[in-house]
């Protein structure tokens, strides 16, 4: 019987474990202190809020509206305080589709993740780079059982 072959390493992984690993070494502890840190915006939400309702109303465009209600929705406003948040877009909501764009121009979901994980420098608590990976196919995994359940069923 032949031998297998061993597994070469894939050197975009390995690139990505060493982004996570020196994020993780870090003196300051930089990863994804951007989800964290209070956005530098010029306008404040409850203006801009109402602005688009507004807008909505005068030009009778549905668009406004619908924005309206996305943002008051999407937990990037913060109730308590009022201000933007980051951390309220919860990366549970996005990243799944982030990577399953990657998925679709070709990337392997190993190296969706795996860049995922590298580039949001996400849990950086975690023991390894091998098992921050495991919790975000986890969430990835989740998110689409979650979209197959909420889509209609052929009759």
């Amino acid at each position: 019987m032949p031998k297998k072959a061993k597994k070469q390493p894939d050197a975009r992984y390995e690139a990505f474990r060493a982004e996570w690993e020196r994020r993780r070494k870090a003196p300051d502890g930089s990863g994804g202190e951007w989800l964290v840190d209070k956005p530098d915006l010029p306008v404040d939400p409850l203006p801009f809020l109402q602005t688009l309702r507004r807008l909505g109303y005068l030009t009778q465009d549905r668009r406004f509206i619908e924005l309206h209600r996305y943002l008051m929705g999407s937990d990037l406003i913060d109730p308590a305080t009022e201000k933007w948040s980051l951390l309220g877009a919860k990366i549970s909501r996005f990243l799944p589709e982030l990577i399953d764009e990657a998925i679709a121009e070709g990337t392997t979901e190993r190296l969706a993740i795996a860049e995922a994980v590298a580039e949001f420098g996400l849990y950086l608590d975690a023991q390894s780079f091998d098992a921050a990976w495991k919790r975000l196919e986890r969430l990835l995994h989740e998110s689409r059982r979650s979209l197959d359940r909420n889509r209609p069923k052929k009759v």
